[in-house]
């Protein structure tokens, strides 16, 4: 075999586990030559791993120096018996798979078991009034799945034509702690959502709605009129953007959830003929005024996450008979609720989690104005992607 000198530079073909100078001429273990003595040297079978290690002369001091995170993981790989599959879920494969109406219920009967889910942590890249953000989301149950959503949202994109928000959804087995699927994060953030809004809508809006409001027109939107337009008959859909032609083609996707879909020019005349409003904003001050209500209605805020955004004033929480909540964690992170607890307009004691409307049958309320407000739960997230990766697999 040919003799080389070893440099740092050069890579073992063993896990990629990084070969340090001897102080002398080595054997040559390129990767071509590693293929041509490949079938001498080593063999890996099921339930076995075998290195013949004679020709190399190697002894445990050679690896002195290689990482131990490294050596673990080739040790792992090379033992493995079996090389698990990672599914990979793509925007495209998600938006195929993925109905708003079939997902209800397994979002219900996951909030009602409940799971482990720490309190989302949340990072601004950059100083500025819309600031980078990136958002980390884990999830568990106790024996059952582990998952992770890591969420980008850079606002400024949209001037640019690009999406604002990005992300990716890695789910574990909760078993073996391998990897098992890798979820596009933001085809399951608009799932998730408007399944969670359609969800609370069921238990929170009025019986038989006739309007339904829809105000933004990011991606969100027409995921949420679809999702509402799944518990509840509406004879008429309303969509309000600052951009009417924005507007308009949310309207032309959503056409056939209502007898008729239009594009509504006054917000204020919009708020009060509308049964249900859904907001998906990140509007920095509030758009929708408690006056301008319905005295029967619902509201279904979406789009603020942090306590900088609002969507709806504080009239709208004095007038409200419930407020929910997707996770208690929105008290402290969403100027919605934020803003309205500390001028006194809203008090803690009536904000109720939808887990325990669920366990409890404490919805059904249904009089006056009901505010539902959600800022993504991990409870959500992980009954999303087991849901995709089962409806997928049948």
């Amino acid at each position: 075999m040919p003799l080389c000198e070893c440099t740092r530079d050069s890579w073992a073909p063993y896990g990629n586990v990084p070969e340090y100078p001897t102080g002398g001429p080595c054997e040559d273990r390129s990767w071509a030559a590693s293929q041509a003595t490949l079938g001498e040297s080593v063999a890996i079978g099921r339930n076995r791993f075998e290195t013949l290690l004679d020709r190399s002369k190697l002894t445990i001091s050679d690896f002195h120096n290689v990482p131990a995170s490294r050596a673990l993981g080739t040790l792992k790989r090379a033992t493995t018996d079996e090389v698990r599959t990672v599914r990979r879920l793509d925007f495209a494969a998600v938006q195929r798979l993925g109905r708003i109406r079939d997902l209800i219920e397994p979002l219900r009967e996951a909030f009602r078991r409940g799971a482990h889910a720490p309190p989302r942590t949340q990072h601004e890249l950059t100083e500025s009034v819309n600031p980078e953000t990136l958002l980390v989301m884990p999830a568990w149950r106790r024996g059952g799945p582990i998952g992770v959503k890591l969420v980008t949202v850079f606002p400024e994109n949209a001037r640019q034509g690009r999406p604002t928000v990005a992300g990716a959804y890695l789910l574990f087995d909760g078993k073996s702690g391998e990897a098992v699927a890798l979820i596009d994060g933001s085809a399951l953030t608009l799932l998730r959502t408007a399944a969670v809004s359609a969800l609370a809508a069921d238990l929170l809006a009025p019986s038989h709605p006739k309007v339904l409001l829809m105000i933004g027109t990011g991606a969100l939107a027409r995921h949420l009129v679809e999702g509402h337009a799944a518990v509840r008959d509406y004879q008429r859909v309303l969509i309000w953007g600052r951009d009417s032609t924005k507007a308009a083609a949310v309207a032309e996707r959503v056409s056939k959830l209502a007898p008729v879909v239009d594009v509504a020019d006054d917000l204020t005349r919009a708020v009060s003929e509308a049964d249900v409003i859904s907001c998906a904003t990140t509007a920095q001050q509030p758009l929708v005024r408690g006056s301008w209500l319905k005295t029967v209605a619902h509201l279904d805020l979406v789009g603020g996450f942090k306590p900088t955004m609002r969507e709806a004033d504080d009239e709208c929480y004095r007038r409200a008979s419930a407020v929910a909540v997707d996770t208690l964690d929105a008290l402290t992170e969403a100027g919605d609720l934020i803003d309205p607890i500390a001028s006194g307009a809203l008090s803690t004691t009536k904000v109720i989690p939808l887990s325990r409307m669920i366990n409890e049958h404490t919805g059904l309320v249904r009089e006056g104005v009901t505010v539902f407000k959600s800022v993504g739960h991990g409870i959500a997230d992980l009954a999303t992607a087991e849901w995709l990766l089962k409806y997928g697999e049948s």
